[in-house]
């Protein structure tokens, strides 16, 4: 009997002294944050960038940043570290993020014209037309011109400077199609053409 005794006495310290370490979802959801630099490293391979001239004169330029899914979920939680979001905030970012990428593929655009009345790429009779170009189909871009505060977007896209005007560009295709395949972006119209592998 006295054996019996220490031997549950032995099996509840043990367990004591090695308690188990069980994750909650809310705590696995937020076990991995994106420090500033490991976001800037990311965003650098995905920049695209084109100066377009005639002659000596820079008629246009443009960066040029696909949105996919990965870089998305990095953007969430960047965002949830600015602005210190709820689990439930972050959890309904990235819920966001799945179904916007089912639906379609989003860009970043900072464009540049010297001459302001040229950049109105939001425009329904826009001088400019934008094109995505996967597997040999070519898709129409709709911009939005994003109103935010520059020193908002800069936190997300550093190489944005105040000179230029921020964009949000949409295609109809997923992004999972973009992603696992070659795609072509163009910016085109009377001043001039620009394109650029993504």
């Amino acid at each position: 009997m006295k054996y019996l005794y220490f031997l549950i006495l032995i099996i509840t310290l043990n367990s004591c002294s090695t308690p188990r370490l069980v994750l909650s979802g809310e705590d696995e959801l937020f076990e991995s944050h994106f420090s500033q630099e490991a976001y800037e490293e990311q965003l650098e391979d995905k920049v695209r960038h084109f100066r377009g001239y005639e002659g000596f004169d820079n008629i246009f330029q443009f960066h040029v940043v696909l949105v996919d899914s990965k870089l998305m979920e990095a953007q969430s939680r960047r965002n949830s570290d600015f602005y210190q979001w709820s689990t439930g905030q972050l959890r309904e970012s990235l819920q966001k993020n799945a179904e916007t990428t089912s639906k379609g593929t989003t860009l970043f655009l900072s464009f540049y014209t010297p001459t302001p009345k040229h950049n109105d790429l939001q425009r329904p009779n826009s001088i400019w037309e934008i094109y995505l170009q996967v597997n040999g189909t070519r898709y129409r871009g709709r911009a939005k011109k994003l109103t935010d505060p520059v020193a908002k977007i800069q936190a997300l896209y550093s190489f944005h400077d105040s000179w230029s005007t921020a964009y949000e560009v949409t295609f109809v295709v997923p992004s999972s199609v973009v992603e696992n395949n070659e795609s072509k972006f163009t910016i085109t119209g009377t001043l001039g053409a620009g394109e650029t592998i993504l």
